[in-house]
């Protein structure tokens, strides 16, 4: 089983980047840039609600609406937004949710953790659906 989660990891046929930006200094920008620098051969769906293309490609309101369910989610987005991002709307959108792994690239925000809980917010919901959560 772990040996199927790391392909999924390490060679995704399909990506999506929640927070894609086309601003110079975003993170999103930069992970994109990099995947085309490395020839990256699959689908890279940008993630934005707020904008209809980014990166001069399509861009998705959510991850349930891309074409096909992305391999690897790369969210690139506050930790207050982020359980909202990957969470599905409707049993229909949870088929489209990567379920295998999500890289959580929150370099600026902890995840609060809520009165009573031992876990960052979240946490459980993000393991349940096969992330790797690292500190």
């Amino acid at each position: 089983m772990l040996n199927k989660r790391l392909d999924a990891f390490f060679n995704p046929n399909t990506i999506a980047i929640v927070g894609a930006s086309d601003r110079a200094s975003s993170w999103s920008k930069e992970i994109y840039a990099n995947l085309e620098k490395l020839n990256f051969r699959g689908d890279i769906f940008p993630i934005n609600p707020r904008r209809a293309t980014v990166w001069d490609q399509p861009a998705y309101p959510s991850l349930s609406e891309t074409p096909v369910p992305a391999d690897l989610a790369i969210i690139a987005i506050p930790a207050e937004a982020a359980i909202d991002a990957v969470k599905p709307q409707s049993a229909s959108a949870a088929r489209a949710i990567p379920t295998r792994w999500m890289i959580l690239l929150l370099f600026f925000m902890v995840p609060p953790v809520l009165p009573g809980e031992g876990v960052p917010r979240g946490a459980n919901f993000l393991r349940e659906r096969g992330a790797l959560l690292g500190r």
